[in-house]
């Protein structure tokens, strides 16, 4: 039987600890990666300068910059995630449209490399909604990545987005569905828990600081949504929410 759940539960105070040992683990190594390869071509250039091509230079200080960008991204999620966490966020509300957001992560996914998966999109042509469009983009990342690490190589995953009625008029429903591991149903009460991770094989293989999910849910749930899941071990997971539609 599928497991489906919104989960609220708090961690207790042990599981929190070692939740954030590992990721203050994970967060050092997401630092030392492209601080090592700073170090690394910086330190051939000191010593081979004059042996070098102009070629070889302008390669090696354009892995460097790119080495640097790596570092500000890490330095600008864990910050803007820290004060999302902490409710120390203000929207900056525009009628956005859903799909272009959707388009627009797949994209930055894309230029991240990660295009090891089967990738089908279906829904309206256009959905509007009042919202964040940085905060909402970074939330979809990470729901969009999640499926991703957490699907086998060339896995499908499946966005489906749609105007459909709710409770309080007119919404917007966005969800996401891979075809991975599934998430076990003792872990669903706390998936949402910072600095939680789903403790199996892949999760361990896997860098991350146990963050995205949490982040996701704080910011569907400022932009008047809720994020659930729903959960099969070794069938896949599909995660979704609805915002109102713009004007209604």
């Amino acid at each position: 039987m599928t497991s489906d759940s919104a989960p609220n539960g708090a961690a207790s105070e042990m599981d929190q600890a070692r939740f954030l040992e590992d990721a203050l683990i994970n967060l050092s190594h997401e630092l030392r990666t492209p601080l090592a390869a700073i170090k690394g071509y910086a330190t051939s250039l000191m010593r081979h300068d004059s042996r070098l091509t102009g070629d070889e230079r302008h390669a090696m200080l354009s892995e460097i910059n790119r080495a640097c960008d790596r570092l500000d991204e890490v330095i600008e999620q864990t910050t803007l995630t820290a004060r999302v966490l902490q409710g120390q966020v203000t929207l900056q509300r525009q009628e956005t449209d859903l799909v272009a957001l959707t388009r627009q992560a797949l994209l930055a996914l894309d230029e991240a490399g990660a295009t090891n998966y089967l990738l089908t999109l279906s829904g309206d042509a256009a959905l509007l909604i009042l919202a964040d469009p940085r905060l909402l983009t970074h939330a979809l990342l990470h729901l969009l990545d999640n499926a991703r690490t957490y699907s086998p190589a060339g896995g499908e995953i499946h966005i489906a987005m749609r105007a459909t009625s709710g409770s309080v008029g007119p919404m917007a429903e966005w969800s996401v569905t891979d075809h991975g591991i599934g998430i076990a149903p003792e872990h669903l009460p706390q998936i949402f828990t910072p600095f939680y991770r789903v403790e199996n094989h892949l999760a361990r293989s896997t860098n991350g600081l146990g963050l995205g999910l949490a982040f996701a849910q704080r910011v569907i749930a400022l932009h008047g949504g809720e994020l659930r899941v729903a959960s099969e071990p070794g069938e896949g997971s599909r995660f979704w929410f609805a915002l109102p539609l713009a004007g209604e």
